[in-house]
């Protein structure tokens, strides 16, 4: 399948995780807060100097890690990493985001893009202009890639447990949750058209590489990544606190009710190569 053919597929795909305004829009593309935000950013940009940082941004899923990796590049003292800064409908997403970077003091700066912002909220058919007005400017371009299972299963029983990440250590919480396996089955295959999104998005340019279970999953992978997306950007390595704790078990009979008809769901439907015993 060509990148066009795989971008234009996801933009025909039902919403899994959210409903469209009028059965068409996701409410982030439809409010006017981003447009207002991106005019105040061009306006300030006109009257102060613009600094001429090294930049980044991290593009990934939701429940990838990416928040584990923007606090951990927050934790370095020539980094600042802001959020998700696009999640709303703009304009010009690459121009507001070299503005914002424009405006920031630090030598470094970068965010994250959610890759269903993208397609959702930008309802961008053409990443690679976008991701190529980007690269032409300079900014780095870091892919972060999480197991589809458990990337998915993350956010149900987040959304479930109303519960996303734990500062303080806390243990996960000892209920099983029970998952309609239909609806995990629509959350799978919407997760894996995003995850080709993306890396036929990211495919024409230079870019990092990162995967959570290799690279985030303990203190040890997290430091060394860290200083190798330090060294990308040019700036020495440095000593960080691990910010965020794992609430979410490795062990899929720990976390539902039902593992047993999610499991049989998947392999009915061909998705069998995505479970956590086909994985290891």
């Amino acid at each position: 399948m060509s990148s066009q053919d795989i971008f234009s597929r996801i933009q025909d795909m039902p919403p899994v995780d959210t409903t469209y305004v009028a059965g068409r829009w996701h409410h982030d593309r439809v409010t006017h807060g981003g447009f207002v935000t991106e005019a105040r950013v061009f306006l300030k940009s006109l009257t102060v100097s613009h600094n001429t940082n090294r930049r980044f941004l991290v593009i990934g899923r939701a429940r990838s890690g990416t928040t584990l990796l923007t606090r951990l590049l927050n934790g370095h003292s020539q980094i600042h990493c802001d959020g998700e800064v696009l999640r709303r409908n703009h304009l010009g997403p690459a121009a507001h985001f070299n503005r914002l970077a424009g405006k920031n003091s630090a030598p470094i700066y970068g965010a994250k893009f959610l890759s269903y912002q993208m397609v959702q909220v930008h309802r961008m058919r053409d990443p690679h202009s976008f991701l190529g007005k980007l690269a032409t400017s300079g900014v780095q371009l870091i892919h972060l890639e999480r197991g589809t299972f458990f990337q998915a299963l993350s956010l149900a029983v987040a959304q479930t447990r109303k519960q996303f990440h734990s500062d303080k250590g806390a243990k996960a919480l000892a209920q099983r949750v029970h998952l309609d396996p239909q609806n995990f089955l629509d959350r799978i295959i919407w997760s894996e058209a995003l995850l080709n999104y993306e890396r036929a998005a990211l495919e024409p340019f230079d870019h990092m590489h990162i995967n959570y279970e290799r690279d985030l999953s303990d203190a040890d992978t997290q430091i060394s990544t860290l200083d190798d997306i330090c060294r990308k950007l040019g700036v020495s390595p440095e000593h960080v606190e691990i910010p965020l704790k794992k609430i979410l078990s490795t062990d899929p009979d720990a976390i539902l009710e039902n593992y047993d008809d999610i499991r049989l769901t998947l392999e009915n439907h061909g998705y069998g190569h995505l479970l956590p015993e086909a994985m290891s």
